[in-house]
């Protein structure tokens, strides 16, 4: 709980209870750099025991990287959180994040420039950062869930993770567990995987559809393998009548994680949209954090940077919808996503229906 209320001061700087400790305790720094000051209150000694397991989950979103300090704010995506390691004998003056930016390209950077300051490690880790497409400050967010709000419940979990137990009770606990899982629940999961083959047999017809008049509905998916491996986007547009309009793929970047492949996907689709003069259109994928993100109904704190750039260009369409579909429905996309691209390839637009993906518009086309 005592996290809880030092969260509550971050979040509500003009709070009276902020500004009282503020002018009392911390008049020139904040809550992170106070000491424990003159004759220091109960409360307070209390409240700079909470700061502690706070400052444990703590992790700066990134926008304009103006103020986050390189060396001593906890900016990488990593558990726990932290800054970045230096590598031996590097003296700089750099202090801020946005100072490793290309100059004039604010969102993007400088690969040469973190491979001379950081261990390789890191140098990865920092590229697979999303940066803010527009002019946003940075922001300080609790790490362990995904809103990016602190949760009595997700300090406790972290709690947990500090202590440290033995391996061979680690084991013990394992295995106890494993074997009452699996006499309890044997009879129940062969039920289960007899009814999810029958579901399978009739979900495996494809069912996608058409999009209303005077609307054109673009599937995207994405391809993820792990972190540190380049993955692919693929994407196909159709109007109201199912009939073929256009078709790409294109070579990414390494990202954290699927879901980061399936927003990088969704970004590429509405640009590509909005090139070809399409301004009402429906984006539908096999994801459905994805549709519930750039809808607006769910957060995640570790990807704000994609949805960012999805408003972004979403203002820039008359009218968007953002769909979920079963994989099933979305079998074109995917199959583009997963067709591999020749050599040194980074992009291609198909004008004509690529022959991969023939016989399953010819299944869509049926469905409908």
């Amino acid at each position: 709980m005592l996290g809880k209320q030092v969260w509550r001061i971050i979040q509500a700087p003009q709070s009276l209870l902020s500004r009282f400790l503020k002018a009392r305790y911390y008049s020139d720094s904040n809550i992170f750099n106070a000491g424990s000051g003159n004759k220091p209150s109960f409360i307070w000694k209390s409240l700079l025991e909470g700061r502690e397991l706070i400052k444990k989950g703590m992790r700066v979103l990134l926008g304009n990287g103006q103020t986050t300090n390189i060396w001593y704010d906890p900016w990488l995506i990593t558990t726990p959180p932290r800054p970045p390691r230096r590598r031996d004998n590097i003296n700089t003056d750099l202090t801020t994040v946005n100072e490793l930016f290309l100059e004039g390209l604010p969102h993007r950077w400088n690969v040469n420039l973190l491979q001379e300051l950081f261990i390789d490690e890191d140098v990865q880790q920092i590229i697979q950062i999303k940066l803010s497409p527009s002019e946003h400050p940075d922001l300080l967010g609790w790490h362990y869930n995904d809103s990016g709000l602190y949760t009595v419940k997700s300090g406790n979990t972290l709690v947990f993770q500090d202590k440290q137990g033995t391996w061979q009770e680690d084991l013990s606990l394992a295995v106890a567990d494993a074997k009452e899982w699996t006499e309890c629940w044997s009879e129940e999961i062969e039920r289960q995987r007899t009814n999810q083959a029958n579901r399978n047999r009739r979900l495996n017809r494809s069912q996608w559809r058409k999009p209303p008049r005077g609307m054109i509905k673009c599937n995207y998916d994405g391809t993820f393998i792990q972190p540190d491996t380049e993955g692919q986007s693929g994407w196909i547009a159709r109007d109201e009548t199912g009939f073929f309009l256009s078709a790409g793929q294109n070579r990414r970047p390494p990202v954290g994680s699927a879901l980061e492949a399936e927003l990088q996907s969704l970004i590429a689709a509405m640009q590509q949209m909005w090139i070809k003069g399409y301004r009402r259109v429906i984006f539908e994928g096999d994801n459905q954090k994805v549709k519930d993100l750039a809808s607006g109904t769910s957060r995640n704190y570790r990807v704000h940077n994609y949805i960012r750039e999805i408003l972004y260009w979403q203002k820039k369409f008359h009218e968007v919808q953002f769909q979920w579909t079963r994989r099933n429905n979305n079998k074109a996309a995917y199959r583009l996503a997963k067709e591999q691209l020749e050599n040194h390839v980074i992009f291609i637009s198909h004008f004509y229906v690529p022959t991969c993906i023939v016989n399953i518009l010819h299944e869509d086309h049926s469905a409908n």
